[in-house]
């Protein structure tokens, strides 16, 4: 690596901490919209089937739930 591109990375390094804090916070909110519909569409998914009489795959669809902590697959 020559040293241009040595500087280059280390300039970019040096972010103003409440550049960090924002782009942590961003990060976070993203991670969060991934994830939160995700359960909420497999809880929704398990009482259909559970109303349904399909107990088998309420059964598979809440498991994982209930073991992540969600109470009301629990």
């Amino acid at each position: 690596m020559n040293g241009l591109t040595y500087h280059r990375f280390r300039a970019g390094s040096r972010l103003p901490p409440i550049v960090k804090r924002v782009l942590w916070s961003f990060v976070l909110v993203m991670v969060l919209a991934i994830t939160l519909p995700s359960t909420a569409d497999d809880f929704a998914d398990a009482k259909q089937a559970f109303d349904a009489e399909q107990f088998p795959k309420a059964i598979r669809l809440l498991r994982p739930l209930a073991e992540k902590g969600d109470p009301r697959a629990q």
